[in-house]
């Protein structure tokens, strides 16, 4: 995730933030409130947040390895 956000901030220009752990209230706040491109996490914690909070903050979810493919 940190290369990933190093690599999207660097060469994209984009504000990013990190939805894991102790991070994801205040990255979710963030994007709520418009001031976040991109949300980088991993799998296992956007299956487990899909449903509610992310699903109402994002219109896109990436992930890599993602099985099955969610279509919104």
């Amino acid at each position: 995730m940190y290369n990933w956000r190093e690599e999207l901030e660097t060469w994209g220009h984009f504000k990013t933030g990190l939805f894991h752990g102790n991070a994801r209230e205040a990255t979710l706040e963030r994007a709520s409130r418009g001031r976040l491109d991109v949300a980088l996490t991993t799998y296992e914690t956007m299956r487990n947040h899909l449903v509610g909070s992310l699903s109402d903050s994002f219109e896109v979810f990436l992930a890599r390895y993602m099985k099955p493919v969610i279509a919104m």
